[in-house]
């Protein structure tokens, strides 16, 4: 092989190496999500979602969700060309629950969909280290008020 195809094959394998260098941290990302999410009903594929709810909530509800987590009015995190979807944010008819519709309202300014799943599934300072899906239910405004602190705090407004 002489030198060019030496410097064209190794620049070629440079984007590859770090694809893949760069996938993993998010894969350990995801797999922590997976774990802290299992608690409140777990982290399911969008696709699964809209096929498994279709008895349950209105087909409008239904065919919405990707325009809704698209908008971010709903909590959706891609991962590995797939968007994935936490139980804990709907109801029994497919809307979010207000809890974590005015936590998303506060943080979604601040913090893209990785860092806001991240975010309910830490535990913080604020809430004396619970974790915010642990209290969601439980003390919305405690958790609403850590969001905001979290929030002045990463944006200073």
């Amino acid at each position: 092989m002489d030198d060019s195809a030496c410097v064209a094959a190794a620049s070629s394998a440079r984007p590859a190496a770090s694809r893949v260098a760069a996938a993993v941290p998010q894969d350990g990302l995801f797999i922590a999500l997976l774990n802290g999410f299992r608690s409140s009903g777990g982290l399911q594929r969008l696709s699964v979602l809209q096929a498994s709810r279709q008895d349950a909530w209105r087909i409008d509800v239904v065919e919405a969700l990707p325009s809704r987590v698209a908008g971010r009015n709903v909590l959706g995190i891609t991962w590995n060309h797939e968007v994935w979807v936490p139980d804990f944010q709907f109801d029994g008819h497919g809307a979010v629950k207000h809890p974590a519709a005015a936590v998303f309202l506060e943080l979604t300014p601040s913090h893209d969909p990785w860092e806001l799943a991240t975010w309910f599934v830490s535990p913080s300072v604020w809430l004396r280290h619970d974790r915010p899906i642990d209290l969601l239910e439980k003390a919305p405004a405690r958790v609403f008020e850590a969001a905001r602190a979290d929030r002045y705090i990463t944006s200073g407004w």
